[in-house]
């Protein structure tokens, strides 16, 4: 399990769980702006930006000469990751973080900037305000819609990552409605979703780990994050590692770097082509079905019921030779 510390007031590092109640939602962080800004003797007005939650654009009614204020502004997490478990760290989105950038690089003022509370109070931290390497580029998407009088045409312009979000999403549901229905009843389940990636084990007589990756993971602030939690989860044991991608060849290649990093064995890893919505098995290329589960599943229940009797059957004979 992971190790978070965190320092107190009086400056002693303290090792303990993270209480994910104590996170800063949107609304949390706007308001706590607010109160900041009015330790100051201007009048302030923070907004959010349409459409960007986690942006807040300040400015000064007044003016002053300050200019405009924007800020990417959100509640902090621990790290946890091993050398780092006294790290304290933000995750907005890629666009937001470049939308403040965009705003500096214009004459504007740039922040980004965490938020978290300890000892009833709320703390402030800053990073360096730099563009993001994981800028998605938009797709052009065309759009057709009827109405009783005509057709009309428009494009739209979708951001990738919002794309890839919704594709993950959609793996995850069909993951989990298909597996879980075939290992019930008595199923206990793990599960940490993000935007573009998730990971669940489903796990009964049967353990099963699903794995979804909608992005270039290599290098990005939540590959180490997945990977910690696809860690944890081996430990209970591993019978199936279905691995998602959009197409055949994404679901391929992302069997290939878990395969890599997790050293699992490549012949219980099973690859989902989402567009297609087929299973095959990363070894072979055979198409796989997950019914090959519930088989198992039966296999291993008549197993139990035949130790039982085979249990019984031993008991009625070691009191038939007592007697």
């Amino acid at each position: 399990m992971p190790e978070y510390q965190f320092a107190n007031r009086d400056g002693s590092i303290v090792t303990e769980d993270y209480d994910r109640n104590t996170y800063f939602s949107a609304k949390q962080v706007l308001k706590s702006l607010k109160d900041a800004f009015q330790l100051f003797p201007y009048t302030v007005e923070i907004n959010q930006v349409d459409n960007f939650e986690d942006i807040f654009h300040v400015t000064y009614p007044d003016g002053n000469g300050f200019g405009d204020i924007y800020i990417c502004g959100k509640g902090t997490t621990p790290g946890g990751r091993q050398g780092l478990k006294d790290e304290q760290r933000i995750q907005p989105k890629a666009k937001y973080l470049n939308f403040v950038y965009d705003r500096q690089e214009e004459g504007k003022k740039g922040v980004f900037l965490g938020v978290y509370s300890r000892d009833e109070q709320t703390v402030f931290c800053t990073w360096k305000v730099m563009q993001s390497r994981e800028a998605r580029n938009f797709l052009k998407i065309k759009g057709v819609v009827y109405d009783n009088q005509a057709k009309n045409e428009m494009n739209l312009d979708v951001d990738e990552e919002s794309v890839n979000a919704a594709f993950a999403r959609i793996a995850y549901l069909r993951l989990l409605n298909t597996f879980y229905e075939i290992i019930q009843p008595n199923t206990s389940m793990k599960e940490a979703v993000f935007d573009e990636c998730f990971m669940a084990v489903l796990k009964d007589t049967s353990s099963i780990i699903m794995i979804g990756i909608f992005w270039s993971l290599k290098g990005s602030k939540d590959e180490e994050i997945l990977l910690e939690h696809i860690r944890e989860s081996v430990n209970y044991g591993t019978d199936y590692v279905i691995v998602a991608g959009l197409n055949r060849d994404y679901a391929v290649c992302n069997a290939d770097y878990i395969v890599k990093e997790m050293t699992f064995d490549p012949k219980c890893v099973i690859c989902y082509d989402l567009l297609k919505n087929e299973y095959f098995e990363y070894v072979s290329n055979d198409p796989f079905s997950p019914k090959k589960l519930l088989e198992k599943k039966e296999n291993q229940s008549v197993k139990l019921e035949s130790k039982a009797e085979n249990k019984s059957e031993n008991k009625e004979e070691n009191k038939a030779e007592n007697k």
